[in-house]
């Protein structure tokens, strides 16, 4: 019988070949507002509302007081260098399942960071006992299709018009892996 999991505390760092991801904290808000203001994509995509440092700031405090938790966010760092950030999100305890985001600066894009990220947190989840992880991207998002795809994450539908992106209706993919099949 599968029962709800038990609320462990994630990894405060998960480390990969190349790689290393540690939990956002209130320290790292000036790095990644500097790291967001150098590629202003990263902004709409991993910091939706963030227009200051101190909001910043602000949210990297809510993530980590918040209780019950239901998100977790990761910096990626290459060496010393915040390169991007990871987003564990919708954490549902009752059916094992939650969602992945990212972003990465345009200059580490190609390089397979954001597939090393997945991995390691793929690792994580399942010592968690998660089951389900899914992608939900802009369905003409490329670079995140591809990346579902190249991870073995299974399409399993697109919403049409789902939410507004820059003023218009924007379609969402859905993409899932099951750590234990």
């Amino acid at each position: 019988m599968i029962t709800a999991l038990e609320k462990k505390p994630f990894a405060n760092s998960l480390k990969g070949p190349r790689l290393w991801l540690e939990k956002a904290t209130t320290a790292h808000a000036e790095k990644l507002w500097e790291c967001v203001l150098k590629d202003r994509e990263l902004r709409g995509v991993s910091w939706p509302g963030t227009e200051s440092v101190e909001e910043m700031r602000g949210y990297l405090q809510m993530v980590d007081l918040e209780l019950p938790k239901d998100e977790v966010v990761y910096i990626m760092r290459l060496e010393q260098e915040i390169i991007g950030s990871f987003h564990i999100h919708s954490l549902n305890y009752t059916y094992h399942r939650t969602e992945i985001g990212y972003g990465i600066q345009k200059a580490y894009e190609g390089y397979g960071f954001v597939s090393e990220a997945v991995e390691l947190v793929e690792k994580e989840l399942k010592r968690l006992g998660f089951n389900r992880i899914e992608i939900r991207c802009n369905a003409d998002n490329i670079r995140s299709v591809s990346l579902a795809k190249r991870n073995a994450y299974r399409h399993e539908g697109t919403l049409l018009q789902e939410c507004v992106e820059d003023g218009r209706f924007r379609d969402t993919a859905i993409f899932a892996k099951l750590l234990r099949s």
